[in-house]
């Protein structure tokens, strides 16, 4: 990467990295809380299928901010990153059919699946991420 882009890119690093990191405890909390309602046996599908929307909404302008991102870093592992993000997308899609289908149990079950997933996509996809700017910050 050329010196001038690299201290332009620079500067931009924190402030991004803030805001992945704010984007990625707002996204577990409100997919606890999601976990947490669907939990009750007489979850209430109107208010659960309204955060799944939510999730989905955040999902689609967090995963465009972070592609926009590993973009412009020219980050090497940003096709694999994508892949993950289109099937977490998928997995949104199919609680929304367990909410059609006022399905509690199956969108209990998608939540832990869904929540276990993001971990594994953090731990390993958004680290490798993460190192790759601390690269480029020095």
């Amino acid at each position: 990467m050329e010196t001038a882009k690299l201290a332009d890119l620079r500067e931009k690093l924190d402030i991004a990295q803030a805001i992945m990191d704010a984007d990625h405890q707002r996204c577990n909390r409100l997919v606890a809380q999601m976990i947490e309602l669907s939990s009750f046996p007489n979850m209430r599908f109107e208010i659960f299928g309204e955060l799944v929307q939510e999730l989905k909404q955040y999902a689609l302008s967090h995963y465009a901010r972070e592609e926009s991102f590993m973009e412009i870093c020219e980050f090497p592992g940003a096709a694999e990153h994508k892949r993950e993000h289109a099937q977490q997308l998928n997995e949104i899609s199919k609680i929304s059919v367990a909410v059609m289908r006022n399905d509690q149990p199956a969108a209990h079950q998608l939540m832990l699946c869904i929540f276990a997933t993001w971990q594994k996509h953090r731990d390993n996809q958004d680290i490798k991420l993460s190192d790759f700017i601390c690269v480029l910050e020095h």
